[in-house]
C-alpha cells in the first residue's frame, strides 16, 4: 500500500515539475530512486485559498493579428459607418476619391427672355419695338423699361386754321410739330403727351439681353453629386449665341462665359455636407453690350439618408455605392450690378431650392438624378421645376495607372419647367419649357482628381442658346 502511494506521489511531483499532465505520467511510473527525481528540486507547495474566496483566472495573452491584405484594385472604405471617405487599395498604396462623375448640368440662367421695348397703349394693347424700329404712340402709353431720348409730339399751331374741311393730313402737317428733347420716362409711368420712340432709343437696343444671368449656375445639378463629398472644384461654361430667337437681323451674336469656384465639406461621418459656389460671368458681343460681373453666391446643404460605401472590383464593376439624399440650395443676391438684367426696376431676389437626389449602381454602369424646385422671393420672377437624369458606364479602369485611372462616358437628360411666366413674351419675364441633352466623359486623373468634358444642346424652342461647352475639375481631399 505504501509502495503504491509512493509511486503516485512521485508521478505527481514529476508531472508538476516538467509541466506535463499527470495522466500522461500514469503509463510510465518512475521509481522514487531514479535519476530524474534526484536532480529535480522539490516543488514549493502553493497556499490553499480560503474557503469561499473566488479566484481570478489569469488574463490570456493579447492576440497579435496582421491586417488583412486588400485585393489589388478594390476600393475599400477608409472609415466605418456609411460615410464616403474611400481609399483605393492597390499595391499597398491608399488613394482617396470618388469614381462616379458629378452631374454635368445644362442651366445657364439664360432662360429669362425680356422682350425688346414693349409699349402698353392706353387701351391695353401691347406693341413690341425691336432695335432700329420707330413707333408713334399716343398719350397715356407706358413701357416695360425706362425710355430715354425720345421725341415728344407737341401741339403748337403755326398758322390759325379755319374750321373748314381740309385734305387728309393737312391739319396735322400744319398744326403740329415734333420737338426732340432729352427726357426720360421711367418704367411703368405713362406719357403725358404723344411721343415718338425712334430706332436711336438706347433702351430698345439692349432689350434682347437675357434676364438674371448674373445668378450663375444655381441649379443643383450643375457639377454636383447626390453623395456628400470633400472636394474643391472649378467649372467653365461657354454659351454660344444666347437668345437666338430674339436676335433680330443685323444684331451681333451674344456669347456668355461663366466660371464657378466651389468647395464642399462633409460632416456627420460623411453623411452630410455644406458647399459654396461663387460664379463669374462675362457677356461678349457688340461693344455697347459687353459686360462682366460677379454672380450670386449659392450655399448648399446636403444629407444622405442612404450612403453605401462604393467599391470597385478588379474588372472595373461597381459594388455598393447606392445613395439617396435631400438638401437645400440658397442663392442670395450678392452679385454685382445688373449688367445682365434687361428689366427696370431690377428683378434680383433670393432663390430657395429644395432638392432630392440619388445614385443607383448596376455592374459597371450607374444612374444618378436630381429633382428640385427653385422658388424666388420676388413673385415677378419665375419658379422653376428642374429634373435631371444621368447614365454612365465605366469603360476603362486601371487602379495602377499613374495618370488616367478611369474613363466614364455619360449622357444626361434635362427638363426645365417654368411654373409661372410661361410664354416668350410674358411680362415682365417670359420663360419657355426647355428639354436638353448633355454628353461627355469623366477622366479620373491620379488618385483624387476628376476632369469632366462635355457639351449640351437644347432640343426644344425657343432655345436659350445654340450650344453649351463645359469643363469641370474636381479635386477630392
Amino acid at each position: 500500500m505504501s509502495r503504491t502511494l509512493s509511486k503516485w506521489t512521485c508521478a505527481l511531483l514529476t508531472a508538476s515539475a516538467w509541466g506535463l499532465p499527470a495522466t500522461a505520467q500514469e503509463s510510465a511510473p518512475i521509481d522514487p530512486g531514479s535519476e530524474i527525481l534526484q536532480t529535480q528540486a522539490p516543488a514549493t507547495p502553493q497556499p490553499r485559498p480560503a474557503q469561499g474566496t473566488p479566484t481570478t483566472p489569469a488574463s490570456p495573452p493579447p492576440r497579435i493579428t496582421q491586417p488583412a491584405t486588400p485585393r489589388p484594385g478594390v476600393r475599400t472604405p477608409a472609415t466605418t459607418g456609411s460615410g464616403f471617405n474611400l481609399g483605393l487599395a492597390s499595391s499597398g498604396t491608399a488613394a482617396r476619391g470618388i469614381e462616379l462623375p458629378t452631374m454635368y448640368g445644362d442651366f445657364g440662367g439664360l432662360f429669362g427672355f425680356s422682350p425688346f421695348t414693349v409699349a402698353t397703349l392706353p387701351g391695353g394693347q401691347r406693341l413690341t419695338i425691336a432695335p432700329g424700329q420707330s413707333a408713334r404712340l399716343p398719350a397715356g402709353t407706358s413701357f416695360n423699361r425706362d425710355v430715354t431720348g425720345f421725341a415728344v409730339v407737341t401741339s403748337n399751331p403755326i398758322v390759325p386754321l379755319p374750321d373748314v374741311p381740309l385734305p387728309p393730313g393737312f391739319r396735322e402737317k400744319l398744326g403740329q410739330r415734333e420737338t426732340a428733347v432729352n427726357t426720360r420716362l421711367t418704367s411703368g409711368s405713362t406719357s403725358a403727351t404723344d411721343i415718338l420712340v425712334t430706332g436711336q432709343d438706347p433702351q430698345s437696343h439692349s432689350g434682347g439681353l437675357p434676364v438674371n444671368t448674373l445668378r450663375g449656375g444655381y441649379k443643383i445639378g450643375e457639377n454636383e453629386s447626390p453623395r456628400p463629398t470633400d472636394r474643391v472644384y472649378v467649372t467653365y461654361n461657354f454659351f454660344n449665341d444666347v437668345n437666338p430667337t430674339l436676335r433680330v437681323p443685323g444684331l451681333s451674336v451674344l456669347n456668355v462665359h461663366r466660371q464657378t469656384f466651389g468647395i464642399e465639406k462633409t460632416f456627420l461621418d460623411g453623411d452630410a455636407s455644406i458647399g459654396l459656389r461663387m460664379p463669374l460671368l462675362q457677356l461678349t458681343g457688340p461693344n455697347d453690350l459687353s459686360r462682366s460681373s460677379v454672380g450670386d453666391l449659392s450655399m448648399i446643404l446636403k444629407f444622405a439618408w442612404i450612403n453605401e460605401p462604393l467599391e470597385v472590383a478588379n474588372d472595373g464593376s461597381f459594388m455598393g455605392g447606392d445613395v439617396l439624399s435631400t438638401g437645400l440650395v440658397l442663392t442670395v443676391p450678392t452679385g454685382g450690378s445688373a449688367a445682365f438684367s434687361a428689366l427696370q426696376p431690377e428683378i434680383h431676389p433670393t432663390v430657395i431650392q429644395p432638392f432630392v437626389g440619388g445614385i443607383r449602381i448596376f455592374g459597371r454602369g450607374y444612374t444618378q438624378f436630381f429633382s428640385s424646385i427653385a422658388v424666388p422671393t420676388d413673385d415677378r420672377d419665375t419658379t422653376f421645376l428642374f429634373n435631371s437624369l444621368q447614365f454612365g458606364y465605366q469603360l476603362y479602369w486601371n487602379p495602377d495607372a499613374r495618370w488616367v485611372r478611369s474613363i466614364t462616358p455619360l449622357v444626361e437628360l434635362h427638363v426645365n419647367t417654368p411654373l409661372n411666366n410661361r410664354g416668350l413674351y410674358k411680362l415682365p419675364i417670359g420663360q419657355a419649357d426647355v428639354v436638353g441633352f448633355t454628353g461627355g466623359a469623366t477622366f479620373a486623373i491620379g488618385s483624387r482628381s476628376f476632369l469632366n468634358i462635355g457639351a449640351n444642346t437644347p432640343m426644344t424652342g425657343p432655345r436659350p442658346y445654340a450650344m453649351e461647352a463645359m469643363a469641370h475639375l474636381n479635386v477630392n481631399y
